[in-house]
């Protein structure tokens, strides 16, 4: 199950402060398995902080700092 909750707030004309938490979950078929539940398994969890600046007609940069933490693979 994936997760995503964003927090914007606007700065100054073009600017805004963003945060965000995520979780991941990834599931890979592994080759040469003869048993489909026999899969590799990506689980993680980030927040990350940065700003926004919208450059017009729906397009925007952001540069954003993160952290990733509770990773399992399995």
């Amino acid at each position: 199950m994936n997760f995503n909750a964003t927090a914007r707030r606007r700065l100054a004309d073009g600017f805004s402060l963003i945060a965000f938490y995520r979780s991941d979950t990834e599931i890979y078929f592994l080759a040469d398995r003869l048993q489909d539940d026999q899969r590799f398994y990506v689980f993680d969890q980030r927040t990350a902080v940065g700003l926004e600046r919208t450059l017009g007609r729906g397009f925007a940069i952001e540069a954003t700092a993160s952290y990733i933490f509770d990773r399992q693979l399995f």
